[in-house]
């Protein structure tokens, strides 16, 4: 019975060890009054989602939010025309850049073909970030992708593995786990 006690109290110990907190907040005087709605999908193909929080913006735009997590996952936060993109570490603070607000227009708003522009939202003071490494390898992937195809017909070997190798290189830094499987 001793041995069972232990054994669930070290159960117990390491899991709740094991959720950190990620807090994030920022200054947005554009969203002041306003409601920011945070959610991750569930699925990404249907587009299904599972709403995290709803964070007010204070009169002087100042914000934040926390997020109890023990793995890194990708959350939006819903900003009306745009869709901020950021992935959240246990551990971790991140002070976060807002666009200025915008809001869609009533042509926009009629149109069920509308869709939100997506971007990386910016982190203040730390370049050491998953969002950071991951908007740097799009960008590299995307210019390597021109590069590569721009004469579709006559693709050179070379070409493709230099290029691979600069994307490579230029996120050497950065080492996660979460990271290496997605620039796999």
């Amino acid at each position: 019975m001793k041995r069972i006690l232990i054994f669930l109290s070290i159960f117990l110990f390491s899991n709740s060890v094991s959720a950190q907190t990620c807090k994030v907040s920022g200054n947005a005087g554009t969203y002041a009054g306003d409601v920011i709605k945070v959610y991750r999908y569930t699925d990404y193909i249907t587009k299904q989602h599972e709403n995290l929080a709803s964070v007010p913006v204070d009169t002087s735009g100042n914000f934040s939010f926390e997020i109890e997590t023990d793995h890194v996952f990708e959350i939006f936060l819903d900003l009306n025309v745009f869709l901020g993109k950021l992935f959240v570490e246990p551990g971790k603070e991140f002070k976060i850049v807002l666009p200025q607000k915008t809001m869609k227009h009533e042509s926009d708003i009629l149109n069920p073909y509308f869709e939100q522009i997506e971007f990386y939202i910016r982190i203040l003071h730390s370049d050491n970030n998953i969002t950071t490494a991951v908007r740097k390898l799009d960008r590299l992937w995307n210019e390597s992708i021109d590069i590569i195809f721009k004469d579709p017909k006559h693709i050179n070997p070379g070409v493709v593995e230099k290029e691979i190798q600069k994307m490579t290189d230029s996120v050497m830094y950065f080492q996660n786990d979460y990271f290496e499987e997605y620039k796999y």
